[in-house]
């Protein structure tokens, strides 16, 4: 059968799990079958003998179903490198791209010239490229910090980028290069799983 754990008491080595079939069953540490110490919350499988639960097994944490939703809004979870620059990364810089040649092709030409009377400037892309970065900057940061989760890394760890050339450095190669880490982490499940 499966449950979720109730609550745990470390002193006394008992625990409780509610169970899919809405019932309590209690559990010590003898029954449980995973290296980890029970936590409230964590999701098992176990064999249910009465009101007590043996050879409780904890269950690898699932990765959320794809939505765009949770990719773009959501700070839970990971997202692999693929994921990464292929629905992120790739696509914004396609975005800016259009952007600047919509710039180039509605520029003001009279600048060019050098006679003065223009300012260069396309006001319809600059405010495209004004509005593409403010609605990009929340999205931004929900894909970076679920890149963090999945180097098993808390989202605090974006603001290494504060740090001159090296931070961005450090943080493109840590979010962009490195593998994520392998099986579920404190974050969630393997996003390649």
């Amino acid at each position: 059968m499966r449950g979720r754990v109730l609550g745990y008491d470390a002193v006394t080595f008992t625990g409780a799990i509610t169970g899919h079939d809405g019932l309590r069953y209690d559990f010590t540490r003898a029954d449980w079958r995973d290296g980890r110490e029970p936590a409230v919350g964590m999701q098992v499988d176990f064999v249910q003998a009465g009101e007590r639960a043996h050879d409780v097994y904890v269950l690898a944490q699932q990765r959320p179903p794809f939505t765009w939703a949770w990719f773009l809004l959501s700070l839970n979870g990971r997202v692999s490198r693929k994921e990464f620059w292929l629905k992120y990364q790739l696509p914004l810089t396609v975005l800016y791209c259009a952007v600047g040649y919509l710039g180039i092709l509605t520029a003001d030409t009279n600048a060019a010239v050098g006679n003065g009377a223009g300012s260069g400037l396309s006001p319809v892309a600059g405010v495209l490229l004004v509005l593409v970065t403010l609605l990009s900057l929340w999205p931004g940061i929900a894909v970076q910090v679920k890149r963090c989760h999945d180097r098993n890394r808390s989202g605090w760890f974006l603001l290494i980028s504060l740090i001159p050339i090296v931070g961005n450095l450090w943080l493109l190669a840590e979010l962009g290069f490195i593998r994520g880490t392998s099986g579920e982490n404190r974050f969630g499940g393997d996003p390649l799983a």
